[in-house]
């Protein structure tokens, strides 16, 4: 798993949403109040999975977090796994495997804005941090097994080369390291925005 500090810390991909398809992954929250994205977009629509004090919460077109939002409440320092499908015509949650939340969809899910663990990214620009930690985000069908490595950078523990993951330009080296150099025993590196 990867802790995050719910303030500027995230992980970006080069994946944007699809008409179809679901966010999901295992998470431990270190504060469940306010409104904290666990991963997701947000740009001509919504695509997002949350947090809403205490409780799972969605973003899916042009419908959001008000609306799509679970009934189970869970605590801080509790490990959860949280999903979000859609099909164009209904959304779901779930929360450790059981449906909490099944709606009508309004809207397509499809943007071109790109999905940030740990945060939404709102058409390049980040907001609402997740204070806690991730591990095993799936986007579709692709998973990113999340492992700490350096307490900037995260990286895939799964030794596969996933091309999705895109370098922080502002992180030039790492224990000396060029950033862009993948001869650490990982394979491929994503990052968290500041050192």
């Amino acid at each position: 798993a990867i802790e995050f500090d719910g303030v500027s810390q995230r992980v970006e991909t080069s994946i944007s949403p699809t008409a179809s398809g679901s966010l999901e992954c295992y998470f431990n929250a270190n504060d469940v109040s306010g409104f904290q994205v666990l991963l997701g977009s947000q740009g001509a629509t919504n695509c997002f999975l949350s947090v809403n004090d205490g409780k799972l919460g969605g973003g899916i077109g042009s419908d959001y977090w008000i609306n799509i939002i679970g009934t189970t409440s869970f605590q801080t320092n509790e490990t959860h796994h949280a999903k979000i499908t859609w099909d164009g015509t209904t959304v779901k949650l779930f929360l450790d495997g059981v449906e909490d939340y099944s709606g009508g969809q309004i809207g397509s899910a499809a943007n071109s804005t790109v999905v940030y663990f740990a945060c939404k990214n709102a058409n390049g620009s980040a907001n609402t941090y997740f204070n806690g930690s991730l591990s095993s985000v799936k986007i579709n069908s692709k998973t990113f097994p999340l492992a700490s490595g350096h307490p900037n950078i995260a990286y895939c523990a799964d030794g596969i080369n996933h091309g999705d993951l895109v370098a922080d330009p502002t992180i030039v080296q790492v224990d000396g390291i060029p950033s862009n150099n993948l001869n650490n025993g990982f394979t491929k590196r994503m990052f968290f925005d500041g050192a």
